[in-house]
């Protein structure tokens, strides 16, 4: 009992370290964003590190790994889905989540399109949405991993069975003919 007790205070206490790249060039928003995380009540910790350009960015993402980065799609340097485009080229593994001005849904669904999971007003942005969308987008990027691993998988298994599968049939199929063609000779019953 004493156990099971330890196990989920650890659970209650634990908190899970989200390495975040925050892509945005407003330092309002940006503290907006930061005071959201840290006030996070779920059993995440943000380490946050932020850059004001798509060309900033790049570097960081050349310096350092990271679970997630949070876009803004308005940057001195890039606008709209291309920021999204460019840093899925720099880090294909790496989950984006979109945090825009633009409250448009066709430019939201053209970045998910180009490879953000998740697409987020700064008009409507709210604490729990925020920590939420990351944490999905974390999730279903995992799992898309997950999935590929597995085709992968299934795809050199069922080469191999293919071959197994041959060698013998092979054989078979060699002494069939050998047998038609009466090179054996008779067969006695």
């Amino acid at each position: 009992m004493e156990a099971e007790k330890t196990e989920k205070t650890q659970t209650i206490t634990d908190r899970v370290l989200v390495k975040l790249l925050l892509v945005e060039d407003d330092t309002a928003d940006r503290r907006l964003v930061e005071q959201f995380l840290a006030r996070c009540s779920q059993p995440l910790e943000f380490a946050v590190e932020s850059a004001g350009s798509l060309s900033s960015a790049i570097k960081y993402l050349g310096n350092a790994e990271y679970d997630v980065a949070l876009v803004d799609l308005g940057l001195p340097d890039s606008r709209g889905v291309e920021t999204v485009r460019k840093i899925s080229e720099v880090n294909p593994h790496l989950p984006i989540v979109v945090l825009t001005g633009l409250d448009d849904e066709e430019t939201g669904l053209s970045a998910i399109k180009n490879g953000a999971a998740d697409y987020l007003s700064k008009g409507q942005l709210l604490e729990n949405t925020l920590v939420r969308a990351i944490r999905y987008a974390i999730e279903r990027k995992k799992a898309e991993q997950k999935l590929k691993e597995a085709m992968e998988m299934k795809s050199e298994f069922t080469s191999m069975v293919s071959h197994e599968l041959r060698t013998p049939l092979t054989a078979i199929k060699e002494g069939i003919a050998i047998v038609l063609e009466g090179i054996a000779g008779r067969i006695n019953d």
